[in-house]
């Protein structure tokens, strides 16, 4: 019932046409039934009119003026509250609701609307008489424009927030992009040099290794190996902190075998199982599941170096899940409190998933991540 009642008050022509129908009531018993029908016509313009108020205010004080002044030329030129309610309304609101030029015409026409209709009665054709009926409207014409001018100031100020607000979210973003540009530079000249020098020496070393020494070269094969994929890796980040340069591809589910065979090259015996739909996935999870299973991996050969480890991928409707499991030994209290394990738990809780991981009773580490996922197959 209460919610009823506020949409009604929110309509205002439905609440104008109301006010001019009280109007016109009151102004019909107040002239009585011996006023001529013309005198009832005009009166009840006068009043009705009142409906279009806010929708028409211009044009709504135009016809009051005119129709009250047409009153003068009628034998009885009835003057009755109902009749000056509506003229001090629609004196509001052409000063509240229009430019100034339109308001002082508007606020003008009604008095001489008031002016032609008193001098033409013998009851208010004085100048006290047509001064008292003049000051209300005129009062109330003035408070339209106090109120016309704080909604002016008050849609200013709202603008000019807005306008704040733009240029600090653009100050923002000029921020964030030159700090990714710093960050990006010291990255390039720093990283990405000492990544260069250390590819570079190992093949310098295979270069005057002596052939009786395969176990060497193949870790120093596999030094180099590592080096120019994470010289990839920093192009892509580079790529990816400047915003003016294309993007290079991020790693997915595919980038997974060659991750493999570089782990394997070092040291781990790895096995790999999947289960479920190979169901195309949106390239953020496909990364996120990536680097899982990559710091998972980096963490077997820091922590527990030539161990084995199982990696099973499970794809199912609403979710892709991963588990790493090695049989390494040792060194678990420090994988449960690394970065790489805070920055996987990051990755997960974008995506609402769950990650769990720590010791397994019979030795070795276990982590276990599950993602949802929605699949972008077409």
């Amino acid at each position: 019932m209460i919610a009823d009642l506020r949409r009604l008050a929110a309509n205002s022509l439905l609440v104008d046409a109301a006010i001019g129908v009280v109007l016109s009531a009151m102004a019909q018993i107040q002239v009585g039934t011996a006023t001529s029908v013309v005198d009832r016509v005009l009166l009840l313009v006068v009043t009705g009119v009142v409906a279009w108020r806010r929708r028409a205010p211009f044009v709504t004080s135009l016809v009051v003026a005119g129709v009250v002044a047409l009153m003068a030329l009628t034998p009885q030129q009835p003057s009755v509250f109902g009749e000056y309610l509506a003229l001090m309304l629609v004196a509001y609101t052409v000063a509240e609701r229009r430019s100034l030029p339109l308001a002082v015409v508007g606020g003008l026409a009604l008095v001489c609307g008031v002016i032609a209709h008193d001098i033409a009665s013998p009851h208010y054709d004085s100048a006290s008489a047509i001064g008292g009926d003049l000051t209300v409207p005129v009062l109330i014409w003035g408070v339209g424009r106090i109120v016309n001018h704080q909604f002016w100031r008050a849609d200013r100020s709202l603008a000019l927030l807005e306008q704040l607000e733009l240029d600090q979210a653009e100050l923002a973003e000029r921020a964030v992009a030159a700090e990714r540009s710093h960050l990006a530079r010291e990255l390039h000249d720093v990283v990405t040099h000492s990544l260069s020098v250390v590819v570079i020496q190992a093949q310098g070393a295979q270069r005057v290794l002596d052939g009786d020494q395969p176990d060497v070269r193949q870790s120093l094969i596999d030094i180099e190996s590592a080096g120019r994929t994470a010289l990839t890796e920093m192009r892509r980040l580079l790529g990816l902190l400047r915003e003016d340069e294309p993007h290079a591809q991020q790693p997915g589910l595919a980038a997974l075998p060659a991750l493999f065979a570089q782990v394997r090259g070092a040291g781990l015996t790895v096995r790999f199982t999947e289960a479920g739909s190979r169901c195309q996935l949106e390239p953020d999870v496909e990364l996120s599941v990536y680097r899982i299973v990559q710091e998972s991996l980096t963490n077997a050969l820091k922590y527990a170096p030539r161990s084995s480890v199982e990696v099973h991928l499970d794809r199912r409707t609403d979710e892709i899940a991963v588990q790493i499991t090695d049989n390494g030994t040792g060194a678990d209290a420090e994988r449960t409190g690394g970065r790489g394990l805070n920055g996987m738990h990051e990755r997960v809780a974008r995506f609402g998933g769950t990650i769990e991981a720590g010791p397994v009773a019979a030795g070795g580490f276990r982590l276990h991540a599950r993602l949802p996922i929605r699949d972008t197959a077409p």
